[in-house]
């Protein structure tokens, strides 16, 4: 994070490995820096060399969808134009993060393609919303604190803590295979790992229960569909970080998550009322990548731009953030009993 010349030297327990050394040349990026809460105004998200955000992400399969370099270099470009700071996806075992499990080997071609996305997204102004596990078949197979389970985390940091905007995540409904000691270590080995500080969590709330993780750097909420009050309450925590609803919104999905685009025109501007609680929209069916088992609703790469209705308001609310209310949103904060003390109505 700083400009200049820079000695490198490794360390390993691998002879062939250790004291290895160089120098490097750490140059201007233009990039917007870390995203991370702000220093002045620690309930608030901003990037450290750039303003304001409200973190809105899409859940876009950026470890398995197989797309061309070229359609996601498309999408990448679609989500700077529309002002979205994420894209959201997990990592772990039935996402092929590892080549063998019980190996416990990595596979490097995936892992190499998801860094040359990353590095497509940041020139674009784009990050990651990086989830581990989740419940039913996405549970992991390996025990807590295995083998398998540390190099997963620690290839995990290594890989993407040098990418500007990362945050990083437990992953849901935690309580069905983990507990609050765990979350407590997630956080604690992420936090000795990374140099940068790059936000970490654990979403609460829900299935996920309430094993909320000491020292997070923001606070992850599980709410399916956000009232005002919700939202309110997940940004005045009084924990003095900022908020990120990672639950995943869908658009006209009947039942689960039963949302419209005109709702999630509302939750975006709900979402600038409470105060900046960023949150993410996914697909409205299951989309299954090449030889896997583990669907979710993931918008698919290459038909996500088209299959999105909602990005436009997405792109109206934020641009009124970003471009026009600019540092004064950072000192604003959410004061319903403004407009009326009942609560059903609320203001900034």
């Amino acid at each position: 994070t700083a400009v200049g010349v820079w000695d490198w030297v490794t360390v390993s327990t691998d002879p062939a490995l250790s004291e290895k050394n160089g120098v490097l040349t750490a140059i201007e990026s233009g990039h917007r820096g870390l995203l991370a809460g702000d220093s002045a105004a620690p309930n608030k998200w901003r990037y450290v060399d750039g303003g304001p955000v409200i973190p809105i992400g899409l859940f876009v399969n950026g470890m398995l969808d197989d797309a061309s370099a070229a359609e996601f270099t498309r999408l990448a470009k679609f989500l700077e134009e529309h002002r979205f700071a994420l894209i959201n996806f997990r990592i772990s075992e039935h996402d092929k993060a590892f080549d063998d499990v019980s190996g416990i080997s990595m596979n490097l071609n995936l892992w190499r393609r998801l860094e040359r996305r990353i590095e497509t997204l940041t020139e674009h102004g784009v990050g990651v919303d990086i989830m581990l596990y989740t419940d039913d078949s996405g549970r992991p197979s390996y025990p807590a604190r295995s083998p398998q389970e540390r190099l997963l985390i620690r290839y995990m940091v290594a890989r993407l803590s040098g990418f500007p905007s990362v945050l990083f995540n437990t992953g849901i409904d935690l309580m069905e295979y983990r507990d609050q000691s765990w979350v407590n270590w997630f956080g604690e080995i992420v936090r000795r790992l990374d140099p940068y500080g790059h936000p970490v969590s654990s979403r609460y709330g829900g299935g996920s229960g309430q094993l909320v993780m000491e020292g997070q750097t923001f606070n992850s909420v599980g709410a399916r569909n956000s009232t005002m009050s919700e939202l309110v309450a997940a940004y005045h925590q009084g924990d003095r970080i900022p908020a990120l609803n990672n639950d995943n919104w869908s658009e006209d999905l009947n039942g689960l998550n039963g949302h419209t685009p005109a709702d999630l025109r509302r939750a975006t501007w709900k979402a600038i009322v409470a105060g900046g609680v960023g949150f993410s929209i996914r697909h409205n069916v299951l989309h299954c990548p090449r030889g896997i088992t583990e669907c979710d609703r993931y918008f698919p790469i290459s038909s996500a731009i088209e299959l999105l209705d909602s990005g436009s308001w997405v792109k109206i609310a934020i641009e009124l953030i970003e471009a026009q209310l600019g540092e004064r949103y950072q000192r604003m904060q959410p004061m319903p009993g403004l407009v009326e003390a009942g609560g059903s109505k609320f203001a900034i």
